[in-house]
C-alpha cells in the first residue's frame, strides 16, 4: 500500500512539475525564471515538447537542470541568468538507451527520470 500511495504522490509531483515548467512558472522568480526559459531555448529546447525531470539551486541564481528535449535526448544544463559564460549544455543519451540499460531498468517506479521517460512516451506515443 505504502509504494502505491508514494508512487501516485510522484506522479502528482511530476505532472504538476511538467505543466508549471511549459507555463514559464518553474523556477523561483528571484531566479530571473522568463530568462532561464530564455536561455534554455537558445540551446534549442522547444519548452513546450520538452519534460523537465529536476532542477537543483547551485549557488547563487545558477541551477542545475535535467530535462528529456523534444527528440528524446536526457540533457543537463548549468545555468545562471547573471553570468552568460557560466552556462553549458550537455546532451546525454536518448531514452531508449537508457531504457535498455540495466541500471537504469533498477530504478524505482517514482524516480524522477523514470517518471519523465513514461510522460515523454506517452505525449509521443505516435513517434514510438
Amino acid at each position: 500500500m505504502r509504494g502505491s500511495f508514494t508512487l501516485s504522490k510522484a506522479i502528482k509531483a511530476a505532472e504538476s512539475s511538467k505543466r508549471t515548467f511549459r507555463e514559464y512558472k518553474a523556477f523561483p522568480k528571484n531566479y530571473k525564471r522568463e530568462k532561464i526559459h530564455k536561455i534554455l531555448e537558445g540551446f534549442g529546447v522547444e519548452i513546450q515538447r520538452s519534460i523537465l525531470v529536476s532542477w537543483l539551486p547551485e549557488g547563487g541564481r545558477s541551477l542545475g537542470i535535467q530535462l528529456i528535449d523534444q527528440h528524446g535526448y536526457v540533457c543537463f544544463f548549468d545555468i545562471d541568468p547573471d553570468l552568460p559564460s557560466y552556462n553549458e549544455y550537455r546532451r546525454d543519451g536518448h531514452i531508449s538507451e537508457y531504457e535498455r540499460n540495466n541500471r537504469f531498468r533498477q530504478r524505482r517506479p517514482w524516480d524522477d527520470l523514470v517518471l519523465a521517460i513514461k510522460m515523454y512516451r506517452e505525449e509521443n506515443s505516435d513517434l514510438s
